[in-house]
């Protein structure tokens, strides 16, 4: 688990340079208002966006096949 932390915690620095280095600004400005000017999600943002449409997904394709079967309940 620790590597994965140090490679997750690279990625997510390197993406603030890079949109540090887009904006020509100082590397000790804030980046929040850089992602909102650029409408640019950060990575941890587009990680849980992700994840909201698989479970999205999941639950959908759960109620159609939900409604393909009848329950025991429903037969007696």
């Amino acid at each position: 688990m620790g590597k994965y932390k140090s490679q997750l915690h690279t990625l997510i620095l390197s993406q603030k340079k890079a949109i540090r280095n887009v904006a020509k600004v100082s590397y000790l400005d804030h980046n929040n208002p850089l992602f909102v000017q650029y409408k640019c999600l950060k990575f941890v943002d587009i990680v849980k966006l992700k994840t909201l449409i698989i479970k999205l997904k999941i639950t959908c394709y759960l109620s159609i096949y939900k409604k393909m079967f009848i329950t025991i309940k429903e037969i007696h």
